[in-house]
């Protein structure tokens, strides 16, 4: 009645579709990173707005935007949206904090947006454009062109799921006749 790759062993016949990192953390899912995307720009929003209003020059958003995002991410592993939706950003290889160069580079790629409305005067087709080209493949790699670049993946903050609110993730769970058994 068990699937006999199960039963002796080798693991499930179909591999997750979120594989887990050698010490147990999953990558992100798209909707938690969405979670926390939204969670940051909401915060940086309102700092970037304060000074636009005051007349600053426009790099200022983006002195803004790198204290925020890069920052924090090369101290901790995290912004506050990473932090409140349990998720964390590691260096792909090591699994562990970025240094400082990929930090660099990943912010560097992930703010291509704000320079292309900054550059372009706030032409929406191209930073549409843009927008989609750095962010778009999370939704099949989860991993954005920003993370390609930088050699860099979000992921969960501990093994044991994604935030407060996951119960701790069960890893052996055998199908016996219809009912999953712990």
């Amino acid at each position: 009645d068990l699937d006999p790759t199960l039963s002796k062993g080798l693991g499930p016949v179909v591999p997750p579709w979120r594989p887990p990192l050698p010490d147990g953390r999953r990558q992100a899912t798209r909707w938690r990173r969405l979670a926390a995307g939204v969670v940051d720009e909401v915060l940086l929003s309102v700092p970037v707005y304060m000074a636009l209003a005051a007349d600053a020059p426009a790099w200022a958003a983006v002195a803004i935007h790198a204290m925020y995002h890069a920052l924090p991410s090369a101290m901790f592993g995290w912004t506050l949206g990473k932090l409140w939706t349990g998720l964390r950003l590691v260096d792909r290889h090591s699994i562990r904090t970025p240094n400082v160069a990929r930090i660099a580079l990943r912010w560097a790629v992930s703010v291509l947006p704000l320079l292309a409305a900054i550059g372009l005067g706030r032409d929406v087709d191209v930073v549409t454009a843009v927008s989609l080209a750095v962010y778009a493949p999370i939704v099949w790699r989860l991993r954005g062109l920003h993370d390609l670049a930088a050699g860099t993946a979000v992921v969960e903050r501990s093994p044991a799921g994604p935030g407060l609110w996951v119960r701790q993730r069960t890893t052996t769970s055998v199908m016996t006749k219809g009912v999953p058994t712990r």
